[in-house]
């Protein structure tokens, strides 16, 4: 799957679950899930991420966008309801530690001179 794909996917995914129908909600929703795709291919070695990780993009997604406004914060309470955020960048590579493709040390010795 391409990453035009992908992100229309998790995009629409999200926008799914959340009751979403506002264009620039999920325009917004579109700029994290192509940082967090980048961040993805980028940790793992994939130039394009399998179908198998792109529920990890998805997540990381949407954490990220429930989290926007309070983005120095760790946790925050409000009216007796408490809510911890995690580092979504830390979360994703935890998350991908194992899910490396594992030809990517190979082209990554091959391409140095």
């Amino acid at each position: 799957m391409t990453k035009e794909t992908a992100v229309t996917q998790i995009v629409a995914n999200i926008a799914t679950l959340r009751g979403i129908s506002n264009s620039t909600k999920e325009n917004q929703i579109r700029v994290y899930a192509n940082r967090y795709y980048d961040s993805a291919c980028a940790f793992t070695g994939y130039s394009e991420l399998p179908d198998a990780l792109l529920s990890f993009v998805e997540d990381a997604t949407l954490q990220a966008w429930m989290k926007r406004g309070s983005e120095g914060l760790n946790s925050q309470s409000a009216a007796g309801v408490s809510e911890h955020y995690l580092d979504v960048e830390y979360s994703l590579r935890q998350n991908l530690r194992y899910k490396r493709n594992p030809l990517s040390a190979v082209h990554a010795v091959g391409n140095e001179v």
